[in-house]
């Protein structure tokens, strides 16, 4: 009998130990779940955010000039090189082709493979160039008449301009017209070959990040570009006693500049395109160089383009006498 009894306590005891675990285990299960649902739907509302701000973000419009009649002597690969620095997840980009060159083999097969099917711009359209907020040109020797006087209009009124080398540069020859949109008054084209000259940091600007105020600095750059009076404000300068081919004494050299025409903005970065970007320009803010370039360019093209048309011919902003030179 007290066997039985014992037995029976036995089995009820374990009855309940089981009972209290399948208790416990639900309630686990239970609270796991919860969690799970609770963190599932806190992930989906940052990623609804994201979906929302990525959708809401201001989207960045940019032509970049691919030239046929440019590439006929140079190739297309001196004027979509620049590609490989513009990668922002902001921009939008789209290749501007010369008036009438859509049935270019060639063109073709540089739009397929770098510009994923982007329908292009018609350089020679300045009411197409306009909806673009920046344009961007490298190594650009040749370019159609109308593309000129096309990328003159739209920038003066309020498109920016991001030019690597040159713009134009033998088309016309250095006519005013050429002159002006490379954001310069007065100029002659000077390339140093093969070789890097030291450079100072000479402005205070955004551009230039964290190299404010670095009078010390001194940077590689390989000029290459237009030189003379310039439009607005130099960035970088050829240091004193460097010597660059052609270039009079006195004469300063400046591989990095910004000025305006009209109510747009050029970014002019006069020196060789084949060469990267200096690291101490690329990484003197969180965007390397062509990105900040461009963001900045499109902030200003925001204003540019809300406020009344100014005059399309430039004005002198700040340049020191010694930059001066005649045609």
């Amino acid at each position: 009998m007290a066997n039985l009894r014992n037995r029976s306590l036995k089995v009820l005891g374990g009855l309940m130990l089981l009972a209290i675990l399948l208790a416990v285990g639900f309630w686990l299960s239970s609270q796991r779940s919860g969690q799970q649902i609770a963190v599932d739907s806190n992930s989906a509302e940052p990623g609804q955010a994201a979906s929302t701000a990525s959708s809401d973000a201001p989207t960045i419009e940019v032509g970049l000039i691919v030239s046929s009649l440019n590439a006929a002597q140079y190739g297309y690969p001196r004027q979509t090189r620049m590609l490989d620095e513009m990668y922002d997840s902001s921009f939008d980009i789209y290749p501007v082709i010369d008036p009438g060159s859509g049935d270019d083999a060639g063109l073709k097969e540089v739009l397929d493979s770098q510009f994923r099917g982007q329908t292009p711009i018609d350089g020679g359209s300045a009411e197409q160039l306009e909806r673009m907020d920046v344009l961007v040109v490298s190594h650009s020797v040749l370019m159609p008449q109308a593309e000129v006087d096309a990328i003159s209009t739209a920038v003066s009124h309020g498109d920016g301009l991001l030019i690597r080398m040159f713009l134009g540069l033998d088309q016309s020859g250095l006519t005013p017209q050429v002159l002006h949109l490379n954001g310069l008054n007065s100029g002659r084209y000077g390339w140093l070959p093969h070789n890097t000259l030291a450079c100072l940091v000479v402005g205070d600007h955004p551009l230039l990040g964290n190299l404010v105020g670095m009078k010390d600095l001194r940077i590689q750059l390989q000029p290459n570009g237009i030189y003379g009076q310039i439009n607005g404000q130099s960035l970088i300068n050829v240091a004193p006693g460097e010597k660059m081919p052609g270039v009079p004494a006195g004469v300063v050299f400046s591989p990095l500049f910004v000025a305006t025409l009209g109510n747009g903005t050029i970014v002019n970065c006069a020196f060789a395109g084949a060469r990267p970007i200096p690291t101490e320009l690329d990484r003197a803010t969180s965007d390397p160089f062509s990105v900040r370039a461009i963001k900045w360019l499109a902030g200003k093209a925001k204003v540019g383009k809300a406020a009344p048309l100014a005059s399309s011919q430039p004005s002198l902003l700040s340049a020191p006498a010694a930059t001066s030179i005649s045609n």
